[in-house]
């Protein structure tokens, strides 16, 4: 055996002659091979003015000096460039790359990225065991986006489990104590849970990625947003800081209640309020649902709405108008309220039947009279009439459906005119209009419904027609009064 296994380095043989050449060649590959760092480890191109002892790994497609020693070590001793091809586990340190490499037999492959992967467990400062496979024990963990390669500005981290009923989830803890659970715990819907010992634990929100609705409070959301709760507030939206308990700031808060049994049982509220003194929360305003009657299974349900506010002086919330069951809107208590006011008056009702409208003088700056009067009637004659449309019904389509919650297909509703039967009497807008025009006068009896438009429907305010048969009237009566004192005196 004239060379060594490992590194190929020459023995000195009995009777050997000029034994320095093979001890000196021995040292070179020694010098060459250990404590290998090479300064790169992909180029196949000699450097041009390599520096003596410099050491490389032949890149692919080698020219020149290096032609044909592809993945060897070339190592520049004594002006000249010598070649070491390398062992399985062969280990060297890349400059240009800081990294360390190794041989695997068939190509030079980074430590860390090529043998470590995979590795059964890993430990951060700290032991890895077979439950928790990677370990890491520090104050602060990094996971950021790849800034070496380009185009990458992206971080995803993906955490998979193998069926359904399995769990993919993140769990938080307080001294090895579970507090929250994020993730697919048990099921494909997203779960967030909460708890105050690691072993009973609140459902706090799932989505359902079948329809992507989220429930509060149930697994099984039914809407978009769906909160549940058998006791307590349904939901409270708070600001300023105020607590839960203070309900406070612009707050809102919900409530559920039973099925209703009996007449008058709460559905629900709306409270609108602000943080009060002494930890309570005030609600001056709200709205509130109510069972109008015993509700009855799949048959019947009556309820009203009520609108509630606290008048100025009180702390306590009044209900004040009423929306019933049957649709209808009115006071909550009789002759105590009213639309509007003296200083806030709306610009006109439109209604079926008369209005009361304020009369005061302060209101009204007089223009003139009214001489025409008596033309305008002579010109216009009353009419008896019926309404071609005299109201409508809104009743279930024979046809059309919809989806409502719940995924329940119901018919939809639809709006029915009723012609009208009973005869009125009354003015036809056109005929005042004329009469209007003749006289030369342009007053409230008569307008447009679209002012730009003069083709638009055409109205008239009946109330201020009193006005004019009140003065032809007078003027009637006055002159009866003079014909008369006339004949008294003949």
């Amino acid at each position: 055996m004239e060379r060594s296994s490992n590194l190929d380095m020459p023995f000195i043989l009995p009777s050997q002659a000029q034994k320095h050449v093979t001890h000196n060649e021995a040292l070179l590959r020694i010098d060459a091979l250990v404590q290998l760092a090479v300064v790169g480890s992909d180029s196949g191109v000699p450097p041009a003015e390599p520096a003596e002892g410099e050491r490389h790994i032949v890149g692919a497609a080698a020219t020149g000096d290096w032609a044909g020693h592809e993945t060897e070590i070339a190592a520049f001793q004594d002006g000249a460039w010598t070649f070491h091809v390398p062992q399985s586990g062969w280990c060297a340190w890349s400059i240009s790359d800081a990294a360390l490499l190794v041989w695997t037999g068939t190509e030079w492959s980074n430590l860390v990225a090529g043998l470590v992967n995979p590795v059964a467990l890993l430990g951060v400062n700290t032991v890895a065991d077979e439950t928790n496979r990677l370990a890491v024990k520090a104050d602060a963990v990094l996971h950021s986006h790849d800034d070496v390669t380009p185009g990458s500005g992206s971080a995803q981290h993906v955490i998979n489990k193998n069926a359904e009923a399995d769990t993919a989830s993140i769990v938080f803890q307080t001294g090895w104590s579970g507090r929250a659970e994020f993730g697919l715990a048990g099921d494909d819907k997203l779960h967030a849970k909460v708890s105050t010992d690691g072993a009973s634990w609140r459902e706090a929100m799932v989505i359902d990625p079948a329809n992507g609705f989220a429930g509060f409070g149930t697994a099984s959301p039914i809407a978009g947003v769906s909160v549940e709760r058998t006791t307590g507030l349904l939901a409270a939206f708070v600001s300023d800081n105020a607590s839960i308990a203070n309900l406070g700031g612009a707050g809102m808060v919900g409530y559920i209640k039973e099925t209703p049994t009996l007449a008058d049982a709460r559905l629900g509220y709306l409270l609108f309020g602000s943080r009060g003194g002494g930890g309570v929360g005030l609600h001056p305003c709200g709205i509130q649902g109510l069972a109008d009657a015993a509700w009855i299974a799949d048959t019947s349900y009556p309820a009203y709405v009520n609108v509630l506010t606290t008048q100025s002086g009180s702390t306590g919330r009044v209900a004040r108008w009423r929306w019933e069951a049957g649709g209808h809107y009115r006071p909550e208590t009789d002759n105590s309220y009213t639309i509007g006011d003296a200083s806030h008056r709306v610009s006109a009702v439109w209604a079926a039947n008369g209005t009361i409208q304020t009369s005061d003088a302060r209101d009204k700056t007089v223009t003139g009279g009214l001489d025409f009067a008596g033309a305008m009637v002579d010109a216009v004659d009353p009419k008896l009439f019926t309404w071609i449309v005299g109201g409508n019904v809104v009743v279930p389509s024979a046809e059309e459906t919809q989806e409502v919650e719940g995924g329940e297909v119901v018919p939809q509703t639809e709006v029915v005119a009723q012609p009208g039967t009973r005869v009125h009497a009354g003015f036809i807008a056109q005929d005042l209009k004329a009469a209007m025009d003749a006289a030369g006068v342009d007053f409230g009896a008569w307008g447009l419904e679209d002012k730009g438009d003069p083709d638009s429907r055409q109205w008239t305010r009946p109330d201020q027609l009193i006005a004019v048969l009140w003065a032809a009237l007078k003027k009637t009566r006055a002159e009866v009064a003079a014909l008369q004192e006339y004949l008294d005196s003949e």
